[in-house]
Formats: C-alpha cells, structure tokens, sequence
C-alpha cells in the first residue's frame, strides 16, 4: 500500500507534568512501534518530533530526519527527555504543529504527512483556534 511512498511523521507529544514518566514513556514506545511499522513498509520516511504542552513555545526534540537504520532512530529517541513542565499550552502546541504539518505538506517533498498527537488530556487554551483551523477551507485532514 505505502510501498515506496515518502511518508512524513510529526509526532506531538504532550510533555506536560500531567502525563507522568509512565504516560511519556509509554508514548515514546509507541513511536517505536509505528515508526518499526512504517520502516517495514517503505523506507521512504522522515520523522519529526516536538513535545508540546509545556510552558513556552513547543520543543523540537527531532527536526524532519531521515534515519538509515532504526538503531539510528531508537538512539535518537532514547535520548529524549519528558519535560514535566507546570503549565499546559496543549492547544496553543498543537495549532504550532499543526501549521508545520501544512508547511511540510505544501513543500511537496513527501506523499503524506502525517501528525499524531500524543496526550492523556487537553486544555482549553487554544483549542477553539485548533477547532477553526481543522474546518477552515483547507482542510488539515488533507494534510495529517
């Protein structure tokens, strides 16, 4: 199905002190697993990874990288570091994330791009202008 396809990730995941090293943990496995899943399909991915949810802008933890081997990718994950931060800026993180999922999108560079959002809660900081931006005429789903 996605043979040969160039395939973008953005994963977004909530590094807010609410999620607890077991919930951050468990979210950076799971992009293990479908990050192993993709690379079993096509070898054509580039992943990028921000945590959001914390005080002050969103943090790139991985900027839009290819990997040549998935030990490559697993070194670069296990060095990453769950936040905990006080505050939660999930909508405004998300809005973020969501205009770079586009900016890739428009680039034309992949087949897809894909951004999946890891949290076990939202906030109601800017979550109606994430709300507008998904029903705005163009559409995100075309984009994620």
């Amino acid at each position: 199905m996605c043979e040969d396809l160039e395939i973008d990730l953005i994963f977004a995941i909530d590094g807010s002190a609410k999620m607890k090293a077991d919930g951050f943990n468990r979210s950076l496995h799971l992009i293990d697993e479908i990050v192993t899943g993709i690379h079993e399909i096509t070898e054509f991915w580039k992943l990028t990874i921000i945590q959001v949810g914390t005080e002050g802008p969103a943090v790139v933890e991985i900027d839009q990288k290819s990997f040549d081997s998935l030990d490559e990718f697993r070194r670069n994950l296990a060095v990453i570091g769950w936040r905990r931060s006080p505050g939660s800026r999930l909508g405004d993180s998300l809005v973020d994330v969501a205009d770079l999922a586009m900016k890739y999108s428009i680039k034309g560079e992949s087949d897809f791009v894909w951004m999946i959002t890891m949290t076990n809660g939202f906030s109601n900081d800017k979550l109606d202008d994430f709300e507008l931006l998904k029903n705005s005429k163009v559409s995100l789903r075309k984009y994620l």
